[in-house]
């Protein structure tokens, strides 16, 4: 009966469980690659971009997947958000078209004449996929049937 309540403060290892248990839980569900692109406040729209005119400034950069063009060990994609595209070379496998995807790039220039005119094209290199959201589920077209194929 003369019992008192004691708390006990959880010991270093316990307080440090926690956090790591969270961060294994979103690295095996495929959850931490939405938190880095999300969480980056350096994100910026393509209208955005088309103002940075430093060359190879590195930005941060998210849309949909328009246009490809595969080059031999290479590629391009058009870039898309609600303000405007901008196209993306990159080393690596091209998404898919519908795709949504974050990059980490940096700003490249190409001279072009036209005439005796020259002007600059504006074009980013991928340095970096931070996310990508495939959109190439399979739907069935309205009014179609299911499948009874098993």
């Amino acid at each position: 009966m003369g019992r008192e309540m004691v708390s006990q403060k959880p010991s270093r290892w316990q307080g440090s469980f926690l956090p790591l248990l969270v961060g294994v839980g979103l690295i095996s569900c495929g959850c931490a690659g939405d938190l880095i692109a999300l969480s980056n406040s350096s994100v910026i729209s393509i209208s955005e971009l088309q103002q940075h005119q430093k060359e190879s400034e590195v930005v941060y950069l998210k849309g949909i997947v328009g246009d490809r063009v595969p080059f031999l060990g290479s590629g391009a994609y058009q870039l898309q958000d609600r303000t405007g595209a901008v196209w993306v070379m990159t080393q690596k496998e091209l998404p898919s078209q519908g795709d949504e995807i974050a990059i980490k790039g940096q700003i490249k220039h190409e001279p072009i004449a036209i005439g005796e005119q020259e002007s600059q094209q504006m074009y980013v290199v991928e340095l970096e996929q931070l996310e990508r959201r495939s959109q190439s589920r399979s739907q069935q077209p309205a009014g179609t049937p299911p499948s009874t194929e098993k």
